[in-house]
């Protein structure tokens, strides 16, 4: 029963353990200095992953909640936002690794990285699509990140005018939209 319990408790969190080793692996290819420079946690991340998981997954709810992780099993993470647009180019320069870290890596001041809002508009931006997709493939959820740590917001925000309704040309919350849709495909949406 204790090994089920810890089964449990790991699988509610798996995302955060997926990510972590995504960035464990990214981090350990960079060189000590650009980790430090992104102020990355002392010590070994999953570790800190593992010890996230354990406190994270305490509560009956949670274990509801870890009964239904286990079972769906698959799902889709999406991560988008402006860096999207440069791709990893910018001013003429190519910066490898992963795009979404470009503005550290090129040194885009705040007030310029900014102006990539006004550039984003992505007019085939289906939400219906997308989770029929994930449906065909089996999928039972789609976990997005939608406030990236560029602070650009995917959905429409009380908080801040820097989001994709307030902020760009394309005027529409993609979360909102894909929350329309994801039940009537059986699919649970996680932000």
């Amino acid at each position: 029963m204790e090994n089920l319990t810890a089964h449990l408790k790991f699988k509610a969190t798996a995302v955060c353990v997926i990510v972590a080793a995504s960035v464990a692996t990214a981090v350990a290819q960079l060189p000590a200095s650009r980790a430090a420079a992104r102020n990355l946690p002392n010590g070994p991340l999953l570790n800190q992953a593992a010890q996230f998981v354990s406190t994270a997954a305490q509560g009956t709810e949670k274990a509801t909640k870890l009964e239904w992780f286990d079972a769906a099993k698959y799902g889709l993470f999406i991560n988008w936002g402006l860096y999207a647009i440069p791709a990893g180019e910018w001013q003429v320069k190519k910066y490898g690794g992963i795009g979404e870290w470009l503005m550290h890596d090129a040194r885009i001041p705040v007030k310029e990285y900014e102006l990539l809002a006004k550039q984003f508009n992505p007019g085939k931006f289906n939400a219906e699509e997308w989770a029929q997709l994930a449906e065909d493939a089996g999928m039972k959820y789609l976990v997005f990140d939608c406030n990236h740590h560029d602070g650009f917001a995917l959905f429409h925000s009380q908080v801040s005018k820097y989001n994709c309704y307030d902020a760009t040309p394309w005027q529409r919350d993609p979360m909102k939209e894909l929350q329309a849709v994801c039940s009537k495909h059986h699919l649970k949406l996680c932000f």
